[in-house]
């Protein structure tokens, strides 16, 4: 069995002489890691800018034209994400962000049906100074 060490072409017994070469070598494989690990990074950014501001509005208008908003508004708002967004890594991204920029659902969601407000109710025997 041969080890990798003897079909290194730049690979000397004698004391190193080439160490300066590799070092500049691996410097350089270092240098377009890193240029690679920025774009990366890049697209990513991009990717959630072009999520953030133009996807994310687009289905937030056709949510707030096409649906009914009341208890089923959630649930009916991701099926309308799941229809209009494939299920590969997209969706997921996608949806987070519809729910948590929705300004339906940020607001508390639909009242409940039969469910008075609060400061309309007459303060009976309260402690409060009402009476």
């Amino acid at each position: 069995m041969s080890s990798i060490n003897e079909h290194a072409v730049f690979w000397t017994q004698d004391g190193h002489p080439h160490r300066e070469l590799e070092e500049e070598i691996v410097g350089r494989m270092i240098t377009h890691l890193e240029a690679q690990v920025f774009e990366e990074k890049k697209w990513h950014w991009d990717r959630l800018h072009h999520i953030k501001t133009n996807i994310v509005p687009y289905i937030l208008d056709m949510a707030h034209r096409d649906l009914e908003f009341n208890e089923t508004y959630e649930e009916e708002l991701k099926r309308m994400v799941k229809e209009l967004v494939p299920p590969y890594g997209l969706r997921r991204m996608v949806l987070t962000r519809v729910l948590a920029t929705d300004p339906w659902l940020v607001a508390g969601g639909p009242a409940l049906p039969n469910v008075g407000d609060v400061a309309v109710a007459a303060c009976g025997g309260c402690s409060f100074g009402g009476r």
